[in-house]
């Protein structure tokens, strides 16, 4: 924020003070870059718990996946294991 205000805002390097101008770009671009955070932050913390839940269905759905892929092995290994 500080480096993009800055390239936005301060257009000489005539004085050591910002001019009028460029002080009130900094504050505003400042603010504009506070809302626009503040306003992502919202969104996400809407959206983080659908995000989190559909997570957690396909880790159960993998888990379950895996577990039946697990009991057909052993099936399977119990029935060779039985025509010895």
């Amino acid at each position: 924020m500080s480096e993009s205000c800055f390239l936005r805002c301060v257009n000489t390097f005539n004085n050591r003070e910002l001019t009028e101008e460029e002080a009130l770009c900094v504050t505003q671009c400042a603010d504009k870059h506070v809302k626009v955070n503040k306003k992502v932050m919202e969104v996400y913390i809407e959206v983080q718990p659908q995000i989190a839940k559909k997570r957690m269905e396909e880790v159960a759905a993998l888990q379950e996946s895996l577990e039946k892929q697990n009991k057909s092995s052993e099936h399977s290994e119990g029935s060779e294991t039985k025509k010895s």
